[in-house]
């Protein structure tokens, strides 16, 4: 046995549910483009644009201009740029001797090059007065790092970006 039903319109009902569906499409695909900037880089959306998205974020700011107490170990609240999540940092660092980042929390010291050195790899480094060094760790879930100087005079800076 089938069943049959059966709706009729009249042609004016018909096409008027018709252009309602239409208004209703396009108000859909309307409200999904983002007008703003009015001819975007990227159709559709960025990694930026994505809550927790992927890709690289240039900031250069700076984040840190003080002499610190030489060889203690001072927390950085990077929360203001990257978030209060982990994240992996570069930093450009000034005026700093014997300079050493780690994860906000970690006990264990970290290894550094002598002082008659240029460096010591991407944790640590020697950057004297007027010279600067470049730096990646990453953060705590936080978004805090820490770092020491054994010899520190007005050191700063700089979050250039993160991931």
């Amino acid at each position: 046995m089938v069943k049959k039903l059966q709706i009729n319109f009249g042609n004016k009902t018909f096409y008027t549910l018709i252009a309602i569906l239409a208004v209703l499409v396009v108000s859909a695909v309307v409200i999904a483009y983002n007008t703003n900037p009015a001819n975007p880089a990227v159709m559709g959306h960025t990694a930026n644009e994505i809550e927790g998205g992927m890709g690289w974020r240039h900031t250069d700011v700076k984040v840190y201009d003080s002499t610190p107490t030489s060889g203690d170990w001072t927390d950085l609240d990077l929360s203001n740029y990257v978030g209060k999540r982990n994240s992996l940092v570069l930093l450009k660092v000034e005026n700093a001797f014997g300079f050493k980042t780690r994860v906000n929390g970690e006990q264990a010291d970290i290894g550094q090059a002598s002082p008659s050195s240029t460096g010591a790899g991407t944790s640590a480094g020697q950057a004297g007065t007027g010279t600067i060094i470049y730096l990646a760790i990453e953060t705590d879930n936080l978004g805090v790092i820490e770092f020491n100087s054994y010899y520190a005079e007005n050191v700063k800076i700089w979050l250039l970006g993160y991931v």
